[in-house]
């Protein structure tokens, strides 16, 4: 097995399971349930996005999201980028 199928398969196995990882960690860390919900809510528009962090919430903010959703969605990618 060659370096970039062993990479292919991981990236597989961790695009899959992304959201019961991504709840898991959170429940662990003591995250109230209406906030798992709201991660796992910005981190999946995210992943649909095609550009960077920034872009994703220059974005959000030029469609007139609020500024706190806009830090809670930050935040979500943040702890999503950072934890899974």
């Amino acid at each position: 097995m060659t370096l970039f199928s062993l990479f292919m398969t991981n990236k597989a196995y961790f695009v899959a399971n992304w959201e019961s990882r991504l709840e898991n960690a959170l429940k662990l860390r003591g995250y109230s349930g209406k906030t798992v919900k709201a991660y796992v809510y910005h981190v999946e528009k995210f992943l649909d996005f095609n550009g960077s962090l920034r872009e994703f919430l220059l974005q959000k903010i030029k469609s007139g999201m609020s500024k706190e959703s806009v830090r809670v969605a930050g935040f979500a990618v943040k702890f999503y980028l950072g934890v899974i």
